[in-house]
């Protein structure tokens, strides 16, 4: 799927910039999202879906909490979608999500990170790192276990693989 996305990205910009410009943020958006949508991933039911803001100071986050089912003591996974932190939101990796909790039997904690170019880098890792210190203490609240599990796609996982493991 991740192969996929790069092709796509790869051959607009290609294509862009064989036409003498370059694509808008919108644009990639915009086609990283029509991938997605290829791929066809019916929605699952899902037992409960929760959307939440984490507040950064001045700034919020906005998260989309899905569980398989009641109980206590599931994992988390933390959900950083695709798109280059550019590209991608909750909305396009909703059914990835339902499919990923339903599957695994597991919490999936989905952000909604800021992009640039609206948004400066760092701003996307920022929001990444802040809610994953927000799940770890949200833990208990969550019904959840002591491990939380990264489901990275981005290079998100370079800054921030160490933080998922040492609970």
């Amino acid at each position: 799927m991740k192969k996929l996305l790069l092709i796509a990205a790869f051959c607009l910009v290609k294509f862009l910039a064989a036409q003498n410009q370059m694509p808008t943020a919108q644009q990639i958006r915009q086609s990283i999202a029509g991938e997605i949508k290829s791929f066809n991933i019916p929605p699952a039911a899902i037992f409960k879906v929760e959307n939440r803001v984490v507040v950064n100071g001045k700034d919020s986050i906005p998260i989309r909490i899905y569980y398989p089912k009641a109980g206590k003591k599931l994992r988390i996974i933390y959900h950083v979608h695709g798109g280059a932190l550019v590209a991608g939101d909750l909305e396009t990796h909703e059914n990835i999500c339902r499919v990923l909790a339903n599957n695994t039997k597991s919490i999936v904690v989905a952000i909604d990170y800021r992009k640039p170019p609206e948004f400066p880098y760092p701003a996307s890792i920022n929001d990444c790192e802040f809610v994953l210190e927000w799940i770890k203490k949200m833990r208990p609240l969550l019904a959840a276990m002591q491990k939380i599990w990264c489901c990275w796609v981005t290079v998100a996982v370079v800054f921030l693989r160490h933080r998922c493991w040492p609970n």
